[in-house]
């Protein structure tokens, strides 16, 4: 039985997302690993942290130069494996430099499943069901990469050696992700002569077409500045809290993958459904500034942890990640689909795109400025600056709710 393509579209979605989800929740301890196990400083994580959320800049001429079709399926293999590769080589020359170096370049696949993903929801969803699908689908690579990140935590803490095997599985999930979502249908080729255009010759043309798509839209590049605005602030952070985890509070993997991966991770996985659903019905403006104003209890309930007695430092950090679960279940919806909501009739990748771009933009700032900060001031003060971050994008996004 042939199915519709809206449930085969979902069906597969939540396969690519249950293996994607496995596999990063293995790589999102790359942090503790270099922090822990590999012995590396502040500044090495603060570099690991920046090439992570910095290759998103790469997303939109990755995009582009993957064109449609047919092409857009062989570049996903291609990307599939190409990326995959120096995880897989990495216990031939192991090391910190190596280590950033291959978790650096699997995360570029993370930078062009958003668009691509995209593509597909706007080719096969129905609008009035985009949000709740897209909540479903969220759910399950949240659940995944929850169970990922609690089973790395538990063999690390018994064997710290263990991360290089569990690299190598999470690299191979990755590539059977690929592999199915180069099956997809992303529709037909498209112009040749954009079809044919080199990777360098995207990558140049992307400035100007963000300046011409902010230029053109200016409801779009208001939401975009109050997404940089907070992206500081969670950005800062990236380089802190691994550091702050380990130096400061002196927690183990367990605890800090279930922290991150679990607590962090429950609203997201229970809510995203339903808040999906209010996605549709919501302005995004509002849906994402709400979201933000619950996020700032995150930085100040985390930096709290160090002044207060060790029998209440979990309960903080707990705390903490209530409140970053809860607000990113509305901001990661918002990241994700609220570009589509602006495209309208253009090409919603061309807005994705966009998008991440610009959050790889304000990575070449914010582990930087977390990495000064903590440095220089602080983890209070880093912490501070995050909570102060998040509550001004959110009273931008609530006042611009009124004027979109």
């Amino acid at each position: 039985m042939r199915l519709p393509d809206e449930k085969k579209t979902f069906l597969l979605s939540v396969a690519i997302f249950l293996l994607t989800g496995l596999a990063f929740g293995v790589f999102t301890s790359a942090d503790v690993i270099a922090a822990r196990t590999l012995g590396a400083g502040a500044f090495s994580i603060a570099v690991l942290m920046f090439l992570l959320n910095a290759s998103a800049i790469f997303s939109l001429p990755l995009t582009q130069w993957m064109g449609d079709g047919r092409r857009r399926r062989r570049a996903l293999l291609i990307m599939g494996a190409a990326c995959t590769l120096p995880i897989f080589l990495y216990p031939l020359v192991p090391g910190v430099g190596t280590f950033i170096f291959a978790i650096f370049v699997v995360h570029l696949l993370n930078v062009v499943m958003p668009p691509t993903m995209n593509i597909l929801y706007r080719r096969h969803f129905r609008p009035g069901q985009l949000g709740r699908l897209f909540g479903w689908t969220t759910s399950a690579k949240i659940l995944a990469g929850m169970a990922g990140a609690t089973i790395t935590g538990v063999l690390l803490d018994h064997d710290d050696a263990l991360y290089r095997p569990l690299l190598l599985v999470a690299g191979g999930l990755v590539v059977s992700a690929f592999v199915l979502l180069s099956r997809m249908d992303f529709g037909e080729e498209g112009d040749a002569a954009v079809a044919s255009r080199s990777f360098f010759r995207s990558f140049v043309d992307t400035a100007r077409t963000v300046r011409g798509v902010l230029e053109r839209d200016r409801t779009f590049f208001r939401f975009e500045r109050n997404f940089i605005i907070y992206g500081l602030g969670f950005l800062l952070l990236t380089p802190v809290v691994p550091v702050y985890f380990v130096r400061v509070l002196d927690l183990d993997y367990a605890t800090i993958s279930l922290s991150r991966m679990v607590v962090g991770q429950t609203a997201l996985w229970m809510l995203s459904p339903a808040a999906g659903a209010l996605f549709d019905r919501s302005s995004a403006f509002g849906f994402t500034g709400y979201s933000y104003l619950t996020l700032a209890g995150y930085p100040l309930l985390v930096g709290l942890a160090a002044l207060l007695p060790d029998s209440w430092i979990l309960v903080a950090v707990f705390a903490g990640y209530a409140f970053y679960s809860v607000g990113m279940t509305g901001v990661s919806i918002s990241w994700h689909i609220g570009s589509i909501r602006f495209a309208k009739d253009a090409d919603p990748a061309l807005y994705q795109g966009v998008h991440v771009t610009l959050t790889g933009l304000r990575s070449l700032f914010g582990p930087i400025l977390g990495y000064v900060v903590m440095t220089w001031f602080g983890f209070a003060a880093a912490f501070g600056l995050a909570a102060a971050f998040f509550l001004t994008a959110a009273a931008l996004m609530l006042r611009d709710r009124r004027a979109a």
